[in-house]
């Protein structure tokens, strides 16, 4: 056995060793054991072998001239009764589990007119028929039992061999690839051109009303406010100048050209009272009056009322000299 599985095995690059396919053996073995124990129970052996129950053959009905039908009738009714024949179940011993010995009972077969020594010489010839008969039965089951499991092995591989046949003679069935594109003729080219020129005319009529559109709805876009003195966009706003600015230096250099710028206001507007002052012209004409830029400010009406009294006194003291 060894030898030709090695021989019918692929070659294999693996170290040899001495006890290769011994456990395999071995348990195939033990199934066949235990397969044979299970079929060759006495519970699955047919009627005809069992010992302990004979059939008792039909009485064929004779009837006599003489019989009357008053005496037929108990008689008709005696044979209609059912006869309880309880039939002993036997039981299955399932492969793997050890077979416990059945014990031999013999059948009460003696007669009312005869003893039990004639009964004895009656059963004692028939028992070695009885086992060479269920001996003979065995045998013809395992070659039973071997012989349909070759025709099921045979079967097995002539599907095997229809499929394999079957697969080789169908046409193979022709996949497309991916990517894979029928190939077009010129006018259907040019067909699907036109098509798709008038589709995509349509789309860029639509698509340039829906701009439309939202360009007359949407609201203008907000221009982002820009510091003052860095040009970086701005994130807050002066309060007094409304001049944004970024920083906090940037807030400072704001405030200092503020108040540069009312410091040179607040200087014109007095150098302005001072050369009206000194100037004679127009004292005693009427004339327009100076624009007062800054309203706190005294007014200038009063320091005008006091420069007039001073000619008028130095005109009275150079008449009274005179």
């Amino acid at each position: 056995m060894e030898s030709s599985k090695e021989e019918n095995a692929p070659i294999l690059d693996r170290a040899s060793r001495a006890t290769r396919g011994k456990r395999m053996t071995k348990l195939l073995d033990d199934e066949l054991e235990e397969d044979e124990l299970f079929w060759n129970q006495e519970a699955l052996k047919d009627e005809e072998n069992d010992v302990e129950y004979e059939e008792e053959g039909e009485a064929v009905d004779v009837f006599d001239s003489d019989f009357d039908e008053d005496e037929s009738v108990p008689d008709e009714e005696g044979e209609n009764e059912p006869v309880d024949r309880t039939q002993k179940k036997k039981r299955l011993i399932y492969p793997g589990k050890p077979s416990a010995k059945k014990k031999k009972k013999m059948k009460n077969l003696t007669k009312s007119g005869k003893e039990p020594q004639e009964n004895e010489e009656a059963l004692d010839p028939s028992t070695p028929s009885e086992h060479h008969d269920t001996h003979d039965d065995t045998e013809a089951e395992r070659t039973l039992r071997k012989s349909t499991r070759t025709a099921v092995v045979v079967k097995q591989a002539e599907r095997e061999a229809i499929r394999a046949a079957m697969q080789a003679t169908a046409k193979p069935v022709k996949r497309k690839k991916e990517g894979e594109e029928k190939k077009m003729t010129q006018e259907e080219m040019l067909l699907e051109a036109a098509q798709t020129e008038v589709m995509n005319l349509r789309n860029l009529e639509r698509v340039l009303a829906r701009e439309e559109e939202i360009s007359t709805t949407a609201p203008p876009y907000a221009q982002k406010a820009v510091c003052a003195v860095t040009g970086l966009p701005a994130r807050y706003r002066d309060p007094k100048t409304g001049l944004p600015y970024a920083t906090k230096e940037a807030f400072k250099v704001i405030r200092e050209r503020l108040a540069e710028q009312s410091s040179r206001a607040r200087e014109e507007m007095r150098m302005d009272e001072l050369s009206q002052a000194i100037s004679g012209q127009g004292f005693t004409s009427k004339r327009k009056r100076s624009t007062i830029r800054n309203s706190r400010k005294t007014s200038c009406p009063r320091v005008f009322a006091r420069i007039r009294k001073f000619p008028a006194d130095y005109d009275t003291i150079s008449e009274d000299s005179e």
